[in-house]
C-alpha cells in the first residue's frame, strides 16, 4: 500500500465506511423483503399522506402481524379486514350509499388513492384494465379517495369522467381513511380481500412490477376455496 493510501484510510474514514455500508444492507432487506405487504421498489413511486399516518401501535392487531410476514398457506390463518372499515357506510360520487361488507362472496381489490398523486394516475389505467380482464369472475374494483382536505367532490367526478373509471368510486372521511391507512401514509395502496371479507394481500406504492403481481395475487385469491 502507497504512503497515500494510508494516508486517506484513517481509522477514522474506515468507521465512516462501514456504517454506510450496514445502512445501506439494512435499506435493502427492507425494501425487497418478501411477504404478504407488497412495498414496490422500483422507481420508487409513493406519495405520502402525512395527516393519516397514526402510531403502529393504533393499528388493528391483524395488520400488525401481516406487515412483514409470511403469507398464510390457510385461508383461515389471514388476517381479517378490521370490522371498522368492512362496515362502515360510504356514500359514491354518485350518492349511492353501500358497505366494504356489501362485496362478500366476490374478490375486491380496494385502491386507496388522490387526484394529485402522481403514481395513483399512473396506477389507474392498470386497474381498469385488470377489472375488465377479471370480468364475469367474482372480481371486483373499489377506488376510495382518501384526501377530503385536498380534494372535493366536484374534482373527484371530473377525474374519473377524464379518466373513465368504470368502478364504484367514493371520498371517505378522515376517520375511516385512517382505518384504512393503518400507520401507513403511502399512496396509493391496495387492499385485495378474499370473498370472506379477509386480507390476502397489500400493495404499497406503485411501478413497473406491479400490475403483473396484482393479477397474479387476485387469480389466485379467485382459486381459493
Amino acid at each position: 500500500m502507497s504512503a497515500s493510501s494510508e494516508k486517506f484510510w484513517t481509522p477514522m474514514r474506515i468507521a465512516s465506511t462501514v456504517v454506510v455500508l450496514a445502512i445501506c444492507a439494512v435499506i435493502g432487506v427492507t425494501l425487497f423483503s418478501s411477504g404478504s405487504t407488497e412495498k414496490v421498489a422500483d422507481n420508487n413511486t409513493a406519495q405520502n399522506v402525512n395527516t393519516l399516518q397514526t402510531a403502529n401501535k393504533n393499528q388493528p392487531q391483524s395488520q400488525q402481524q401481516q406487515q412483514g410476514s409470511q403469507l398464510p398457506t390457510r385461508l383461515e390463518d389471514l388476517p381479517e379486514m378490521p370490522d371498522a372499515a368492512l362496515g362502515a357506510k360510504i356514500e359514491d360520487i354518485n350518492g349511492k350509499n353501500f358497505r366494504l361488507s356489501d362485496y362478500k362472496g366476490k374478490v375486491v381489490l380496494i385502491n386507496l388513492w388522490a387526484t394529485w398523486c402522481g403514481p395513483c394516475r399512473s396506477e389507474i389505467p392498470e386497474l381498469i384494465k385488470i377489472r375488465e380482464e377479471f370480468a364475469g369472475q367474482d372480481f371486483e374494483v373499489v377506488g376510495l379517495n382518501i384526501s377530503p382536505n385536498m380534494d372535493d367532490l366536484d374534482s373527484i367526478r371530473k377525474f374519473v369522467e377524464e379518466m373513465k373509471i368504470p368502478y364504484t368510486t367514493a371520498q371517505v372521511d378522515m376517520e375511516l381513511a385512517s382505518v384504512l391507512m393503518s400507520g401507513n401514509g403511502s399512496i396509493p395502496q391496495s387492499y385485495l380481500i378474499t370473498r370472506d371479507g379477509k386480507i390476502y394481500r397489500r400493495f404499497i406504492g406503485y411501478g413497473r412490477s406491479v400490475p403483473q403481481k396484482l393479477r397474479q395475487a387476485i387469480q389466485e385469491a379467485l382459486n381459493l376455496k
